[in-house]
C-alpha cells in the first residue's frame, strides 16, 4: 500500500480516525446522519425535531446524543454545531443549497458534502499566506479548486484528546494551504502534522464515511481501490 504523504496509507489513517471518532450502532448512524442534514438547513435542531425525523422518543435521543462528544448546543438545547458542521460563523465558510454554514477545519468541508449528498461551495484562506481559497466539492470529489495547488495540512489523532476536544487537538491542525510549499513550511513547524493533497484528503473522508455509516449509506463506488 503506497503511503498517501510519504508517512502513512489512507487506510491507516481512516483507522486511526474511525478509532478516534465514535463508533456507532446502526440506530446511533440513522441520528448521526438525521442530525447533519437537519443542521444543515441552517437552523438550530431542537430534539423534538430530530426525534420527529427519526421517528424516535426524545428521551432516546437525549441519552444518545448526550454521550458523544462533538455536540454544541444553544441555550434552548438545540443542537448549534455537530462533528465538524457550524451554524456560528467559523474559518471555514461552507454553502450549500443557498444557505450558508461553516466548519472547523479544512477537512470538515471535504467529507461532509458526501453525508449531507449534495454539493458544496467551501470559501476559505491559506493559513500561511492569507492567500483566498475557493472550492466547490460534489459528491464524487473536488469538482473546482482556486488555486489549482492547494493541499492540506493532517494529523493522525489520539481518541483520548478528541474525545476531550476535537477542536483543539485536532481541527486547529487540519488548514488549507495555497501550494505545497506554503504548507511544507508550516507542517515543519507542527509536530505530528503532514500534507495532503485534495484528493487524497477527500478519499480519506469517503473511507471514513462509508466505514462509519455502513448501515444506512452506502459509497462503495466512490471508494479508490
Amino acid at each position: 500500500m503506497s503511503k498517501a504523504n510519504g508517512k502513512f496509507s489512507r487506510d491507516e489513517i481512516v483507522r486511526a480516525l474511525l478509532d478516534a471518532f465514535p463508533r456507532l450502532s446502526v440506530t446511533e448512524q440513522q441520528v448521526s446522519l438525521a442530525l447533519y442534514r437537519l443542521l444543515a438547513k441552517g437552523h438550530p435542531v431542537p430534539m423534538k425535531n430530530l426525534s420527529a425525523s427519526t421517528g424516535m422518543p426524545l428521551r432516546s435521543l437525549e441519552e444518545i446524543v448526550g454521550r458523544w462528544p462533538g455536540v454544541y448546543r444553544n441555550r434552548d438545547g438545540a443542537v448549534i454545531g455537530y462533528w465538524g458542521l457550524a451554524l456560528s460563523p467559523m474559518q471555514h465558510r461552507f454553502r450549500i443549497n443557498g444557505r450558508l454554514l461553516h466548519t472547523w477545519c479544512a477537512w470538515d468541508t471535504l467529507f461532509i458534502p458526501t453525508l449531507l449528498e449534495t454539493r458544496a461551495e467551501v470559501e476559505s484562506r491559506c493559513a500561511a499566506s492569507g492567500t483566498p481559497i475557493g472550492l466547490t466539492i460534489g459528491n464524487h470529489g473536488v469538482e473546482t479548486v482556486q488555486p489549482a495547488s492547494v493541499a492540506v495540512s493532517f494529523l493522525i489523532p489520539l481518541e483520548f484528546e478528541i474525545q476531550k476536544d476535537v477542536i483543539s487537538s485536532f481541527c486547529h491542525y487540519v488548514r488549507f494551504f495555497a501550494s505545497r510549499e506554503d504548507g511544507a513550511n508550516w507542517v515543519s513547524q507542527q509536530p505530528g502534522t503532514f500534507l495532503l493533497s485534495l484528493d487524497e484528503a477527500w478519499q480519506i473522508g469517503v473511507r471514513k464515511n462509508a466505514a462509519q455509516y455502513s448501515a444506512v449509506l452506502h459509497l462503495e463506488n466512490l471508494v479508490d481501490s
